[in-house]
């Protein structure tokens, strides 16, 4: 089964509010691929509901059960406990409290299980507690294999709490039957993608893009950012290790004597693109290539000075995010809204080449159908296909209707700042001409501090709501309105501790309460004409979402929804 096979999913309630899951769609929805320790809390979950109800000898729970139970929270909470980076003896502590959790709970299994069971409630809940007890084992046990390599894993591969030490120690390793760059590439220089088709990989069939770990780093220094964001396009190059070692020699026997204080990246790869007669390595014209492509997109210093103002305001010299986590926690985000089917799947994996022991960590990323909603408007535009004529307005779906209101909405609540009709695609019926859904891609510059000044998604980009605080949108998703009523800041915080820092996941909670608070209020005022069904979004509702505009620069009109956006 590949990693982003479907499978049903089953409804569970949890007894404590802290771990409780939301309600889950009725219809099929592809699997969450990455979420940390899911196992040891649906563990928890189960346990809590075959708890007995009532009182009296034989309603009352046992001493043993709730030793379990107990246990269990325990093992839980400490699962949120912080691991400061490159302090060993700190996190040996940490390492200690958490492997004696585990080997009490295991202890309070067997204790447990050293009883006769003579109902079928009773069996039933033993089977429960045996599972438990394998789980902590084998939980307990990918734990000391993370605690006893911690000091010899780079400082990005060293978690700020246990939750992290949890999904690094558990990250699947895929192996490559070929070197990467035998593999075919999209996506652009500046952010390369290998595509991996079905029998790619010895040990799956999954396909999919993969991603190297993107982190940015911040540099007051603009020499050292220069340098750095010199390498990074070198990385970015299509080339063999060898040769990667290779231009990177020349580039440093080229670069010793500049003087880069005053140089900007445009003028860098200007310099670059006339030292044809110093690169000996062919290969080595791709590192141009790159470096131009990212100089078409940064400027150095506002690139370095913007990122951070966009991600993290408090960012010192030095520091770094990784920007590859903020696309899996989008993954996530959305499958907990129930907005799964527009984001492409992401989950953190390790890559390994053949012939090598370790590989590269990155984003192992769902293909997303269909093509960019900015070469769809643009074929309408310019009717440059024979079944384009008409008004595009009359090949929209219900159902693409809201799926990018759906995405609209989980932008806002993610922070996303790059969502424009390339970072997302629309699905086509190949006989109809019909546009039936979109697919949001490329998701890393989101949980951003700058967002929550504004409010706006996208560089030039448009809020959900109005001065007010009411929503800007005409209508929402029902099913997304609910379980977005149903997610509390606790679960937020479990979901996204192994991902974000956590004044990130703060940022996050604000703005969803935000969408809490408008959702309220929008049921008190105007019932269930505002929330709509599946099967309520139409011709009607499409004329609402075309009329919804605002005024953006040189007092141009502009769509106000990602609806409209397609329409003007």
């Amino acid at each position: 089964m590949g990693i982003f096979s479907r499978k049903k999913k089953e409804d569970k309630t949890a007894a404590d509010p802290v771990w409780q899951e939301n309600p889950l769609f009725e219809q099929e929805e592809p699997q969450r691929i990455s979420t940390v320790n899911v196992p040891m809390r649906d563990l928890y979950d189960e346990l809590s509901a075959s708890k007995k109800g009532g009182s009296g000898l034989f309603k009352k729970n046992s001493d043993k059960y709730n030793e379990v139970s107990d246990s269990m929270v325990r093992v839980l909470s400490l699962l949120a406990s912080p691991l400061k980076k490159n302090d060993y003896e700190s996190t040996k502590e940490v390492a200690r409290q958490v492997t004696n959790s585990y080997q009490n709970l295991v202890s309070k299994c067997d204790r447990y299980l050293n009883r006769y069971a003579f109902s079928d409630r009773g069996k039933a809940r033993q089977d429960i507690v045996e599972k438990i007890k394998a789980q902590a084992m084998e939980d307990q046990l990918t734990l000391t294999t993370y605690w006893g390599q911690y000091q010899t894993l780079p400082a990005s591969e060293q978690a700020s709490n246990v939750w992290q030490a949890v999904e690094i120690a558990r990250r699947k390793k895929f192996y490559m039957k070929k070197a990467d760059s035998e593999h075919s590439h999209v996506g652009g220089l500046a952010s390369r993608l290998t595509v991996l088709k079905e029998g790619d990989l010895e040990n799956t069939d999954t396909s999919g893009f993969f991603k190297d770990a993107e982190i940015f780093t911040y540099y007051e220094d603009k020499e050292v950012l220069i340098f750095k964001l010199m390498e990074r396009a070198l990385k970015l190059s299509p080339i063999s290790d060898s040769l990667y070692e290779k231009a990177k020699e020349k580039m440093l026997s080229c670069t010793s004597s500049w003087d880069l204080t005053n140089t900007s990246i445009q003028s860098l790869a200007d310099i670059l693109k006339n030292m044809d007669e110093m690169l000996t390595v062919p290969e080595f014209s791709s590192y141009v290539k790159s470096l131009c492509a990212l100089a078409d997109s940064y400027d150095i210093t506002s690139y370095n000075i913007r990122t951070k103002g966009l991600l993290n305001v408090n960012l010192q010299d030095g520091e770094s995010i990784n920007l590859t986590n903020r696309n899996v926690a989008t993954s996530r985000m959305a499958d907990l809204l129930g907005a799964g089917d527009v984001i492409a799947r992401s989950e953190t994996v390790e890559m390994v080449e053949p012939g090598k022991a370790t590989g590269r960590v990155g984003n192992l990323m769902q293909k997303a159908e269909g093509k960019a909603a900015a070469a769809i408007a643009e074929r309408y535009k310019n009717k440059t296909a024979s079944s384009d004529s008409g008004d595009i307005s009359q090949k929209i779906t219900g159902n693409l209707q809201r799926q990018l209101t759906n995405l609209q909405v989980l932008d806002y609540i993610t922070g996303q700042i790059d969502r424009h009709t390339n970072n997302y695609f629309i699905q086509e019926d190949e006989s109809t001409g019909m546009l039936t859904g979109a697919t949001g891609i490329d998701n890393d510059f989101s949980f951003g501090d700058a967002f929550q000044l504004n409010n706006i998604i996208g560089q030039n980009g448009i809020s959900i709501f109005n001065d007010d605080g009411t929503f800007h949108i005409p209508h929402m998703d029902a099913a997304m309105a609910d379980r977005i009523l149903a997610v509390n800041k606790e679960q937020l915080f479990f979901l996204l501790g192994d991902l974000l820092d956590p004044s990130a996941i703060e940022n996050a909670w604000k703005r969803l309460a935000q969408v809490q608070t408008a959702i309220k209020k929008e049921k008190e005022e105007s019932g269930s004409h505002f929330f709509l069904q599946n099967q309520e979004w139409n011709a009607e509702t499409l004329e609402e979402f075309k009329n919804t505009t605002v005024t953006g620069m040189f007092n141009k009109k502009i769509g106000g929804t990602y609806v409209s956006r397609l329409l003007l």
